[in-house]
């Protein structure tokens, strides 16, 4: 994903509104690459130690007759230096548009997938003593996940005091993962458990800006829907073996008004004023 990232936006404390939802301890934002960079194609290669292998292919058309597109394919894998603690990942990244003066229209999508060996429990002293790489889980505990977003965005120009702008997207995650309890020392007979999950984000935006001397006038409103499944059960899954079904969902509406007056050069008053209804 990182790879995908021209430049990144940190800020702490109450966020504004401008897309959706303000923030109330701080938000990241992320700028991916811009369809008007000149025409590139790239390869990049690396290998480390444990086995682990990075290769990514990007190719950049740059911006022809007002089209560009985008387009960043990566594959990340490695045996892990704990025993049983190997990954593979892979991701695609596809950004393209149409620009003008007074238009530009976008579609950005990211789809990846995430498989791996699970390591995350601690082993007791004497484990490590005797084998650094120890590894209380075994080979046949693995999780696998996929996550796959979209957005679709159009933004207007209409002169150079009044700008509309309005995006739509879906994020979808999907996956699961297993665990064995272990009662004894015989893991064999132990049942492997598997927690699934999945969960659908969507939702719209839209906001109108107004920029003259020394105005600036911004207001919107913004709509998304969130649900999520939770569930267990013993591997192989059946109806009869699920122990645990829940489902939460969120859904919530916000509208802003902001507004930006300079007084002068060096001191300006700035309003930001939030409805939201959850």
């Amino acid at each position: 994903f990182f790879s995908n990232i021209n430049s990144i936006q940190i800020q702490k404390g109450v966020g504004t509104s401008s897309n959706g939802t303000s923030s109330f301890v701080g938000n990241l934002n992320f700028q991916s690459p811009s369809l008007t960079d000149s025409a590139y194609s790239k390869l990049e290669l690396g290998r480390g130690s444990f086995n682990t292998t990075r290769y990514s292919m990007v190719v950049n058309t740059g911006l022809k007759n007002g089209f560009g597109t985008y387009i960043r394919y990566s594959n990340i894998g490695s045996d892990g230096y704990r025993n049983n603690s190997g990954t593979l990942g892979s991701t695609i990244f596809v950004s393209t548009g149409y620009q003008d003066k007074k238009y530009l229209l976008k579609y950005t999508m990211f789809y990846g997938t995430s498989q791996n060996n699970m390591s995350w429990m601690p082993a007791n002293e004497d484990s490590i003593q005797k084998n650094r790489k120890y590894n209380p889980l075994t080979k046949d505990e693995n999780d696998f996940f996929i996550q796959n977003m979209h957005i679709l965005s159009f933004s207007h120009f209409v002169n150079k005091k009044v700008s509309f702008n309005t995006s739509v997207f879906y994020n979808m995650l999907d996956g699961n993962y297993d665990y064995k309890y272990v009662d004894g020392i015989d893991t064999t007979q132990d049942p492997i458990f598997n927690y699934k999950l999945h969960s659908n984000f969507y939702g719209v935006s839209a906001n109108l800006n107004y920029v003259y001397s020394k105005v600036d006038i911004s207001m919107g409103i913004s709509q998304n829907y969130y649900d999520r499944r939770h569930m267990m059960g013993v591997k192989p899954y059946d109806i009869s073996t699920i122990s645990h079904d829940n489902i939460g969902r969120k859904n919530q509406t916000a509208v802003f008004y902001k507004l930006n007056y300079n007084l002068t050069h060096n001191l300006s008053i700035y309003t930001d004023l939030q409805y939201r209804f959850v």
